[in-house]
């Protein structure tokens, strides 16, 4: 029996077989990840019901268990949200807490789509998260010797 927060296998398997420089996409509901994602990228579909499972549900368990050095979202067009999407805190503060207090890099809709695309992604997992500028693309960091 695993004492870990994140028990999923498929999940454990595709981040322990990724390395430093890697990447995992966590795919709202509006994101078209069968189509949109990294030739190597493991699929895991984690839609159970609209709004189960969140992207920021996701995220704590990802981070319970690997180290990210980077971050990125989708950056709304101008003028289509007045302030910062609402996740984007969320995940500030999720990863601050792991001790992971990245910056997120804002990219547009055609750059993010191409980064998901990339054959660095390893993981893919996709929620029925229904806010929208929600999806996030992290690069998996170093983990220090001991």
């Amino acid at each position: 029996m695993l004492t870990t927060r994140l028990l999923h296998p498929q999940i454990l398997r595709a981040l322990a077989a990724s390395g430093h420089g890697s990447k995992v996409l966590i795919a709202a509901a509006n994101f078209p990840v069968s189509t949109t994602r990294g030739a190597n990228a493991a699929l895991v579909s984690l839609a159970l019901a609209p709004g189960i499972v969140t992207c920021t549900q996701v995220l704590e368990a990802i981070v319970s268990v690997s180290v990210f050095e980077g971050a990125a979202v989708i950056r709304p067009p101008r003028g289509d949200v007045e302030r910062e999407p609402e996740a984007w805190g969320e995940y500030h503060r999720v990863l601050s807490a792991a001790g992971q207090p990245l910056r997120l890099e804002p990219l547009d809709g055609e750059r993010f789509m191409a980064e998901a695309a990339d054959p660095a992604v390893a993981l893919a997992v996709a929620t029925v998260d229904e806010l929208l500028y929600t999806s996030l693309l992290l690069t998996v960091g170093v983990v220090a010797s001991r």
